[in-house]
């Protein structure tokens, strides 16, 4: 899955086709299964990914593609570069979505401003009833100045209920 950022600095698809370079599958609108054996049996999720919503051809998000073969009994997380693509992955089904974009307001005040275009804006929170887990990240965007809003590199642990 894309950002905004590829398209900012460039051909996106270039991007993507240099993390198949290294060894990384982006997951392009689509879905893959991962499957774990465990000691108390096997564990499955399927994981989703969506381009960012300012994609353009052939990059365009596609959240039917994405979930074209997913079956709704199977945990999914759902991965895109914004909390607001929530409401699509909502309306399918999807169990989390792990997104990032907003990097927490970066600067104060300006995290009020995110929260008008944005439905998550940082940790753990609820879209159209989905939970939702935006990180800050590690970086900053425009100017490299982060105020009340410290970097991350979140580590999220999912266990079976």
């Amino acid at each position: 899955m894309t950002g905004n950022h590829e398209y900012y600095a460039g051909d996106a698809v270039n991007w993507v086709q240099r993390w198949r370079d290294v060894g990384v599958r982006p997951l392009v609108n689509e879905s893959v299964r991962v499957s774990r054996d465990g000691p108390n049996g096997g564990s499955s999720v399927t994981v989703v990914g969506v381009n960012d919503r300012k994609g353009t051809a052939p990059l365009t998000p596609d959240y039917d593609a994405a979930f074209a073969g997913v079956q709704r009994s199977e945990f999914t997380i759902a991965v895109a570069h914004e909390p607001l693509q929530g409401r699509e992955f909502a309306a399918r089904g999807a169990d989390l979505q792990v997104a990032g974009h907003t990097h927490g307001g970066q600067l104060w005040p300006f995290r009020y401003f995110v929260r008008l275009q944005q439905p998550a804006l940082a940790g753990l929170e609820s879209v159209d009833g989905m939970p939702v887990y935006t990180s800050r990240g590690a970086g900053a965007w425009g100017p490299p100045v982060r105020v009340a809003s410290p970097p991350e590199i979140a580590i999220l642990q999912l266990r079976a209920a």
